[in-house]
């Protein structure tokens, strides 16, 4: 009896602790990476991967305004192709440029707007930039299909600040 409840306390502790977002020693925090395997499941997808910036096919600028949009707002690039946007908070508060499908956006925004406050924290898939920072991330698409940026900082997603890419 005592082994069962002392291993019924050890699994109590491992599910709060995955509950929180603990570390998982890769210096991420759970919550702000849970789900993302590139991979389809609950969170959405994040279709490619993080790409080293000297493998850039090109370069994308891409404006982060105040007005809740991005310029450019749509973009096609082609399966294969690594891209690294260049992206710049030309607004006065916080924005985000955050890939991944619809599912993964819905998810990450419900976080966001959860409680986990106004940064996303490290997300491989995404930046967040303050007033007038710049910053760039580089990324290998590896699937044709629709992805989307956005900025999920508390009422900008919902306020349109969302953007299209084609990979053909």
């Amino acid at each position: 009896m005592r082994k069962l409840v002392i291993a019924g306390l050890l699994l109590a502790v491992v599910l709060i602790a995955a509950a929180c977002g603990g570390d998982d020693g890769s210096g991420n925090s759970g919550a702000m990476n849970e789900g993302h395997d590139n991979g389809m499941g609950a969170m959405g997808d994040v279709p490619g991967e993080v790409a080293d910036e000297s493998d850039a096919d090109r370069t994308i600028k891409v404006e982060a305004l105040d007005e809740l949009a991005f310029d450019p707002e749509s973009l096609s690039v082609e399966a294969g192709e690594v891209v690294t946007f260049e992206i710049t908070n030309d607004g006065q508060v916080v924005h985000e440029f955050v890939l991944g499908d619809e599912t993964f956006q819905e998810s990450h925004e419900e976080d966001m707007t959860g409680g986990h406050g106004d940064e996303m924290g490290h997300m491989e898939n995404g930046i967040t930039l303050g007033p007038g920072e710049s910053g760039s991330l580089t990324w290998r698409f590896t699937e044709s299909g629709e992805i989307l940026f956005g900025c999920h900082v508390r009422g900008h997603y919902e306020g349109g600040m969302v953007g299209s890419i084609v990979v053909g």
